[in-house]
């Protein structure tokens, strides 16, 4: 909400400035109801890579961040989100019929008090759904939290895992 302001041209903008090369459509749901989720939903087209005859997949782009930012190795004082976060992201890739799927991360799923990560991958057929779910539970860690926020972070992180697809 405060990103964007629901100004689907920005995000357009945004979007192309990654890695899409198009962008067909953008939606957006209940920005003016802050009580609920505010979504944002999108197609378009990204160029593909490719090493030799492989082709690998980030099903979430480049959303989940690529490194972890809490590097030190101990805290001593708070660690504050400034507000309760939390991010669901959704991707349908659709397989052409003579490929096949070399591998792909692995599910899992962490709920506990300090946060809620799961990574959800399901293949029907030619059809993989990638589901991600990230929601920190608390606006302020104490320090004796860090270790394990840091390790959270780290499974935020390997949401960028690829899914490895080869010709038949």
């Amino acid at each position: 909400r405060k990103k964007y302001k629901n100004d689907t041209l920005k995000m357009k903008e945004n979007l192309l400035d990654q890695d899409f090369s198009n962008i067909e459509a953008i939606k957006t749901l209940n920005y003016d109801k802050p009580s609920i989720p505010y979504v944002i939903s999108y197609s378009g087209t990204t160029d593909i890579e490719k090493i030799d005859n492989k082709i690998l997949i980030s099903p979430f782009l480049s959303f989940p961040p690529e490194e972890n930012k809490l590097k030190q190795k101990t805290r001593s004082y708070p660690i504050d989100f400034i507000y309760l976060k939390s991010e669901s992201l959704q991707s349908t890739i659709t397989i052409p019929n003579d490929f096949e799927i070399v591998s792909s991360p692995d599910n899992f799923s962490i709920s506990d008090d300090v946060a809620h990560i799961n990574l959800n991958i399901k293949v029907e057929g030619n059809i993989i759904q990638a589901k991600a779910m990230v929601y920190f539970k608390k606006v302020t860690y104490l320090a004796h939290e860090y270790d394990q926020l840091k390790s959270y972070m780290d499974k935020i992180v390997s949401l960028n895992e690829q899914i490895v697809i080869q010709k038949l």
